[in-house]
C-alpha cells in the first residue's frame, strides 16, 4: 500500500516542493482528510488537498519573485490606470487557481462525505430511546 506522500508524488509530479514542505502540507490536509471514505480515497483526498495547497504556495512564491503583489481573486492586472479582473469562477478556493484540478478532485471526494449523511427519525412516539415513558 502506498503512502500519502507517495501518492502526492505520483499524483502531483511537476511540484518543486521540499520534502519539509510536503511534511507540513501533507499535515495541514489532515484536517481536510474525508471521514466517510476508505482508507486508500482519503489518503488520495489528503494527497489532493496537499497539491492544492503546495501548488498555491507556489504560485504566491513565482509572484513574490517576480515582484508582483496581486489580490486574492485578481485574475489579471495591469499597472497604467489599473485596472483588474477579478475571478468570478473560481476552479479552486480562496482564488486560487487550480489548472491541475488538485482541489476539484478533492472536493469530488469530499463531497461524497456530504450526500452520505442522513437525518434518522424515532419512529416511537414520543422521542427514542424509551423516552419520555
Amino acid at each position: 500500500m502506498a503512502t500519502v506522500i507517495e501518492i502526492l508524488d505520483f499524483l502531483a509530479p511537476g511540484l518543486t516542493a521540499t520534502p519539509e514542505e510536503k511534511e507540513m502540507a501533507l499535515s495541514l490536509a489532515e484536517a481536510y482528510r474525508p471521514a466517510c471514505l476508505t482508507k486508500t480515497k482519503a489518503d488520495e483526498a489528503v494527497a489532493l488537498y496537499a497539491a492544492w495547497l503546495l501548488y498555491a504556495r507556489e504560485q504566491a512564491k513565482a509572484a513574490n519573485e517576480a515582484g508582483e503583489v496581486v489580490p486574492v481573486g485578481v485574475k489579471s492586472q495591469t499597472d497604467g490606470d489599473l485596472s483588474r479582473t477579478y475571478t468570478g469562477d473560481v476552479s479552486g478556493a480562496d482564488g486560487v487557481s487550480d489548472p491541475a484540478g488538485y482541489y476539484g478532485r478533492w472536493k469530488a471526494l469530499n463531497d461524497i462525505c456530504a450526500r452520505v449523511g442522513a437525518i434518522t427519525v424515532s419512529p416511537v412516539l414520543g422521542g427514542c430511546c424509551g423516552w419520555p415513558r
